[in-house]
């Protein structure tokens, strides 16, 4: 009767342990849960929230200007300054010349495509760092596409590398619309009945 009443107890103490440690088990699960549950409620009232749509709009700019210039402005900024700076766009009466800052190496041409109104540019940049003891030569790949205006004519453009000021001048001609004078409608009086009222 003793060896049943001490196996009993001891059986007893080791079920509480063991109903104790999944007790805990259970309560660190449903604090994990909880905390879960938390952070999907908080984020979905962020979500809700109409000031998030602007901060979100911001954070994407920020994203965008990070991984090269995409979206509104200049698309050749500073994030691929090795290979290509700036740009812009010079216009006389006939042309219209782009003049693209670029720094590319010397045994490799640019690969220039102009096509369905749009310019790719690629190629290998090259730049020169450091002190005249220590120089680091830095290439790097590069590619670039943008739109280009609808007044010019893609097909025959001009190009000039202008190394002194380490610009690519490209030209196009203007496209020059032929303006029809607006047609003159012939003006017939009309005749005066008995029945106008003069004042």
């Amino acid at each position: 009767m003793k060896i049943f009443l001490i196996s009993f107890l001891i059986s007893f103490i080791l079920s509480s342990n063991i109903s104790l440690a999944q007790n805990t088990n259970d309560e660190q699960l449903k604090r994990q849960i909880d905390e879960v549950m938390k952070a999907r409620d908080e984020m979905l009232k962020s979500l809700m929230d109409d000031s998030f749509s602007g901060e979100f709009e911001k954070r994407m700019e920020d994203i965008m200007k990070r991984f090269g210039g995409i979206g509104p402005g200049n698309p050749f900024d500073k994030s691929d300054s090795l290979a290509i700076g700036s740009y812009n766009w010079e216009e006389t009466p006939t042309e219209k010349i782009l003049k693209i800052k670029v720094t590319q190496s010397k045994d490799q041409p640019l690969d220039i495509k102009i096509e369905n109104g749009m310019i790719s540019i690629k190629g290998i940049a090259e730049t020169l760092s450091g002190t005249s003891a220590n120089k680091i030569k830095s290439r790097m790949n590069f590619q670039k596409s943008f739109s280009l205006p609808t007044d010019i004519d893609q097909s025959n453009p001009e190009f000039k590398n202008n190394e002194k000021l380490g610009e690519l001048w490209i030209t196009f001609k203007k496209i020059m619309s032929k303006k029809s004078p607006k047609p003159v409608e012939e003006r017939i009086p009309v005749k005066p009945t008995d029945q106008d009222i003069s004042i």
